[in-house]
């Protein structure tokens, strides 16, 4: 099965457990939506729309949008369409589609393309966002949330005093930040920090990463626990841009001045 294959069945598989687990992805999603720029009746994409827990937010920011939410996982996507339905708009018009963030599958005319905690998994980040902004209408914009450069620093520390290989992702530094930020979540212990992610579908490491045995995985567990208990520090970014007609914009209390061509 390919790298994507195996996302979207991890992704599928963790529906019934994901929500009791997604606290940060909550978080995120409620500080995202802060960017959301003000519109009527936008035609809006979202990309990895997971359980819904972003969805809401953009229901409720526009009660008469159009809007088509994907995700890479099948079951993610019907579960996200009855959360949808419960707490749909009468005027809303919702579509619901299985695809993959890294190439859309969609015509362009989009007035905005929305993702939370879910460009980490594309490929390539970069030619991702460059993808979407091309499905936008002129003055469209893109607004995302996604993990920074050095992740998890607690995790990346304890495998590298162990000389053990670190599967986590490696992120780039991405154009049009603006805002960073780092959560300390608490898991009670490195096993607790692993569940969590496993209940999420967040368990593919970086390509070509062969997983610790289960004796090297019992001494990182324990050496975690020694040094750091179960807090674990997520960094955050958040990140908005438009279409490359658009005129300069500046968002909220965080600025980000967009020229005509700026984050090419």
């Amino acid at each position: 099965m390919s790298r994507k294959g195996i996302i979207a069945r991890r992704f599928s598989e963790s529906v019934s457990t994901y929500d009791a687990n997604a606290a940060l992805q909550e978080t995120v999603a409620a500080r995202l939506a802060e960017f959301l720029p003000t519109a009527n009746a936008p035609r809006v994409l979202e990309i990895g729309c997971g359980t819904g827990l972003f969805s809401r937010h953009l229901l409720a920011r526009y009660p008469r949008g159009r809007f088509l939410f994907t995700d890479i996982g099948p079951d993610m996507v019907s579960r996200c369409r009855e959360n949808m339905a419960a707490a749909g708009e009468r005027d809303a018009e919702m579509t619901f589609a299985a695809m993959d963030g890294d190439r859309p599958a969609v015509s362009t005319g989009f007035d905005l393309v929305a993702s939370s905690m879910t460009l980490q998994w594309c490929d390539d980040p970069r030619r991702s966002l460059e993808n979407w902004r091309r499905l936008l209408n002129p003055g469209g914009r893109i607004v995302f949330a996604t993990i920074g450069p050095g992740n998890f620093p607690e995790w990346r520390e304890t495998l590298e005093s162990l000389g053990e290989a670190i599967g986590l992702l490696d992120m780039p530094a991405l154009d049009c930040i603006v805002r960073e930020e780092t959560i300390t979540a608490e898991y009670g212990d490195a096993a607790g920090f692993l569940r969590a992610l496993r209940n999420t579908g967040a368990r593919q490491p970086r390509p070509g990463y062969r997983p610790l045995s289960p004796t090297a995985l019992r001494q990182a567990l324990a050496a975690f626990d020694r040094r750091h208990g179960g807090c674990v520090t997520w960094r955050i970014v958040y990140g908005v841009f438009s279409a490359p007609s658009a005129q300069a914009q500046t968002f909220g209390p965080h600025r980000c001045t967009l020229q005509a061509n700026a984050c090419a």
